[in-house]
C-alpha cells in the first residue's frame, strides 16, 4: 500500500548545510555556463563576419536559431524530470559547443547552434524551479537571488574572455571554453539527487522516500538531529498542505503559529472575469475618473487581492492599474 511521503514537509524543515550549498553550485555551475554560452554569440559573429566566414544574414540566423532551440528545450524540459533533464540538456549542449569548433561552415554552425539552444532552454526552464524545491521557504528567495547573480554574471564572464581570447586564439575557442565547461559540470552532477518533491508528484514513492532518506542522513551527519516536521502535503494526490495538529504546532513561537495558521485557509480570489472587467473599465476612464476608482489591495498573507476601497488605490497612477489588473487576469489563466 502506498503512503504519503510528506517530500515537502520534510524538506521544508531542514536546516541549511553543506548539502544546499552543493545543490546550488550543480545547479548554479549550468546556469552560469548557460548565460556564458548565450552572451558569446555577439563577439563571435563579429569575430565570423570580419574573418569572411559568414555575412550578416546568416549571423543573424545564427542568433535566432539559439532561441528557436531554447523554446523547443524548454518544452521538452517539464516532461523528463528535474535530474534527467539537467543531465541531458548538458550533455546536447557540451557535445554541441564542441562540435561547433570545427563546423566548415555557416550552415552547420546554425544547425549545430540550434542543438545548443535545445539544451539551454531546458537548463533556463528547470533552474530556479528545482532549487526552490530543495531549500526552505523562509530562504527561499534569498538563494534564488544567489542563483539569478551567479548566472547573471556569465554576461561579464562571455565578455572578458572573448576580449581576450578571440583576438588571440580565434572564435572557435570560445564554444571550446563553453562546451568543455558544460561537460565538467555534468560529470558533477551525477551526485545530484532527483527532487522529492517530483518524484511524489508523478506518483514514484519509493523513489521519493529513498531519496528524502538519503538526504535526511546527509544533512543530519553535518547538523544533528533535525527539527520535527511541521505540516503535511500529499503532492501525489494535489491535496492543499494539512494543519498538524495543536499539539505539534504548540510548541512554536506564536509569530511561527500565526503564520502558519494563516496559510491553512486562503480567502477566495476573484474571477478573471471580473479582472477583465476592471481592467475594461480603466481603458474608457479618463485620468481623473481613474483615480477615483479604488484599485484592488493587497494584505500580508492574503493570497489575493481585496477591493475594499483604500487611499493608495485612490492615488494610484492608470498605468500602473491597468498593469496590475492584467497580472491579475494573467495569474488567473495560469490555475
Amino acid at each position: 500500500m502506498q503512503h504519503a511521503v510528506n517530500a515537502a514537509g520534510r524538506l521544508d524543515r531542514l536546516p541549511i548545510s553543506r548539502f544546499h550549498w552543493k545543490i546550488l553550485g550543480l545547479i548554479a555551475g549550468g546556469a552560469f555556463l548557460d548565460a556564458f554560452d548565450i552572451y558569446l554569440a555577439n563577439g563571435s559573429v563579429a569575430a565570423m563576419v570580419k574573418e569572411g566566414f559568414t555575412d550578416l544574414h546568416h549571423g543573424a540566423m545564427f542568433v535566432s536559431s539559439t532561441f528557436v532551440g531554447m523554446m523547443l528545450g524548454a518544452f521538452i524540459a517539464g516532461w523528463l524530470g528535474r535530474r534527467y533533464s539537467y543531465q541531458l540538456n548538458l550533455a546536447v549542449f557540451g557535445l554541441a559547443s564542441i562540435a561547433a569548433c570545427f563546423a566548415p561552415n555557416i550552415e552547420s554552425l546554425i544547425g549545430l547552434r540550434f542543438i545548443m539552444g535545445l539544451g539551454l532552454g531546458a537548463e533556463l526552464v528547470v533552474a530556479a524551479g528545482t532549487l526552490a524545491e530543495f531549500v526552505p521557504p523562509a530562504t527561499r528567495g534569498k538563494w534564488v537571488s544567489l542563483l539569478a547573480s551567479i548566472t547573471n554574471s556569465g554576461l561579464f564572464a562571455a565578455l572578458a574572455a572573448g576580449y581576450w581570447v578571440i583576438p588571440n586564439l580565434g572564435w572557435r575557442y570560445m564554444f571550446a571554453l563553453a562546451g568543455v565547461g558544460a561537460l565538467v559540470v555534468w560529470f558533477l552532477r551525477h551526485r545530484m539527487p532527483e527532487s522529492p518533491r517530483w518524484l511524489e508528484s508523478v506518483g514514484r514513492l519509493d523513489e521519493a522516500e529513498a531519496t528524502l532518506a538519503a538526504i535526511e542522513r546527509e544533512v543530519s551527519a553535518q547538523m544533528g538531529q533535525l527539527p520535527p516536521v511541521q505540516r503535511a502535503v500529499d503532492l501525489n494526490k494535489d491535496k492543499a498542505p494539512q494543519a498538524v495538529p495543536r499539539s505539534r504546532t504548540s510548541s512554536l513561537k506564536p509569530a511561527t503559529r500565526k503564520n502558519w495558521e494563516a496559510t491553512q485557509s486562503f480567502p477566495a480570489v476573484p474571477r478573471g472575469a471580473e479582472n477583465f472587467r476592471r481592467a475594461s473599465s480603466l481603458l474608457r476612464a479618463g485620468p481623473s475618473e481613474s483615480r477615483a476608482t479604488p484599485g484592488p489591495t493587497y494584505q500580508r498573507n492574503n493570497r489575493g487581492p481585496s477591493h475594499a476601497p483604500s487611499a493608495a488605490g485612490n492615488n494610484m497612477p492608470i498605468a500602473y492599474q491597468m498593469l496590475q489588473n492584467a497580472g491579475l487576469i494573467s495569474g488567473q489563466c495560469t490555475q
